[in-house]
């Protein structure tokens, strides 16, 4: 074969893999916020949810039985309102103890979001974490289960440099004390993944309620680690969504997507 054909058959083998590899990477550039119409009870289960502005987000699709999530939020004007079903073959690992290490809780099995939390700023908001930009206008969360003690737990550090805490007077290392939230993890009945839940009061976040048309900058991550809990699975296990263009969420916030408070529910 000459060098011609072997180049052009390389050359189509990858477009075919570009053509059939459905990469989940950004897929949605806002995720809707919507108002919480009944009483929602933190369980681990979503039957009480209007879940129409939920988004399915996936690391790639011929993979997404494995590592998937569908996730949505909810409003009221005390709360903030956050929930994943997550499909994971060895689910609700993360060994990073709240009380040792809360700066390593995103290796592992977590979800972690980026926002802002003044809907007054400019979209896109323009931060770097190579600059040392820093504030408490806008932060990280990590939403993740301790398996050795089988309990939730939230960090919240500031934005951008991710070090320090939110909300120093309420936990130094950013690790919110019970009382400052309510979450539930569920495990599937399948054994294949599981349910969480949050309800985080907008106090303990230090902002004032969003309200319907209100707007923050924002991104979904979702991570999957590896079976002993203590490690991310690597890239091949992230996924990132909610986002405007291509880019790097903990470097820079320019990225970063919307997320669009909707003044109803049951959206179509």
């Amino acid at each position: 074969m000459s060098k011609t054909r072997v180049v052009l058959a390389v050359v189509c083998l990858f477009l075919s893999v570009v053509a059939f590899g459905d990469v989940g990477r950004g897929r949605h550039k806002k995720v809707y916020v919507v108002p919480r119409s009944g009483e929602v009870k933190i369980d681990g289960k979503l039957g009480d949810w209007d879940l129409s502005g939920q988004i399915w987000i996936y690391v790639v699709s011929e993979t997404a039985e494995m590592q998937s999530a569908k996730y949505a939020m909810m409003y009221d004007s005390e709360a903030l309102y956050i929930s994943g079903d997550v499909r994971d073959l060895t689910p609700m690992m993360n060994r990073h103890d709240p009380e040792v290490d809360p700066d390593k809780a995103w290796d592992a099995d977590v979800c972690q979001i980026f926002m802002t939390l003044d809907p007054s700023l400019p979209y896109p908001v323009s931060m770097a974490s190579h600059l040392g930009n820093e504030t408490d206008k806008a932060c990280t969360m990590f939403l993740w289960y301790y398996t050795d003690k089988r309990e939730p737990n939230l960090v919240v550090l500031k934005a951008m440099t991710f070090c320090n805490a939110l909300r120093p007077d309420l936990g130094a290392r950013g690790v919110m004390p019970r009382n400052a939230y309510q979450a539930a993890f569920e495990r599937s009945a399948d054994g294949r993944g599981y349910v969480f839940e949050y309800r985080i009061p907008w106090s303990t976040l230090g902002m004032k309620a969003s309200k319907a048309g209100d707007i923050l900058s924002g991104t979904i991550c979702f991570f999957w680690g590896t079976a002993d809990g203590l490690k991310t699975a690597g890239g091949a296990a992230w996924a990132y969504d909610v986002m405007s263009r291509p880019g790097f969420p903990f470097q820079a916030s320019d990225c970063w997507g919307k997320i669009i408070f909707s003044e109803k529910g049951n959206l179509p």
